[in-house]
């Protein structure tokens, strides 16, 4: 089943990895911080020029990734890195 995603009410499946829905930290904002190079490359790449707007963006994105995935790297946010 590698690359595959199945979902249900007690497991997640991600590929060969199983993990039990209730050992899964919740998603987290406060891990949030982008440094000023930072926030010049995401205004750059994504064309959101507003501050709190691409936080919003990039909080969306971290909610719906941890979902299908959630990896402690998406959890803290050093997939922005």
């Amino acid at each position: 089943m590698e690359g595959i995603t199945v979902h249900n009410d007690s497991i997640l499946l991600l590929g060969d990895v199983t993990f039990h829905t209730a050992s899964i930290p919740v998603a987290d904002t406060a891990f949030y911080s982008l440094t000023p190079e930072d926030a010049v490359f995401f205004k750059t790449q994504i064309g959101i020029d507003d501050d709190d707007e691409m936080k919003r963006h990039i909080l969306e994105i971290q909610a719906k990734a941890y979902k299908v995935a959630p990896y402690p790297c998406i959890r803290s946010f050093t997939f922005l890195k």
